[in-house]
């Protein structure tokens, strides 16, 4: 190996080096922010009910909030299908 290829692998491992210590000097977030440690989207539907105008589905949240939809017509969920919920849009959990 010549001289300068030698030199500048020991750069570049200095420089991944220093980077590297940078990252982990970081301050952890404050405590005082909340942080979701769960899908804040994601729900289990508990239970899908018939009604006179159409569906009721009652969703149980990972938080553990517990929501219900009203469907006109049948939307094709049952008890225990994993869900998430954009903008009032409910879609299957893969």
């Amino acid at each position: 190996m010549h001289k300068t290829a030698i030199v500048s692998s020991g750069a570049a491992l200095a420089l991944f080096l220093l980077t590297a210590s940078h990252a982990a000097q970081q301050a952890p977030a404050p405590r005082g922010q909340d942080i979701a440690r769960y899908c804040t989207s994601c729900a289990t539907v508990q239970a899908v009910r018939k009604s006179g105008k159409g569906y009721q589905l009652t969703l149980r949240y990972t938080s553990g909030k517990v929501a219900t939809l009203s469907y006109d017509n049948d939307p094709g969920f049952r008890a225990g299908d994993k869900v998430r919920v954009h903008d009032g849009v409910l879609t299957r959990d893969e």
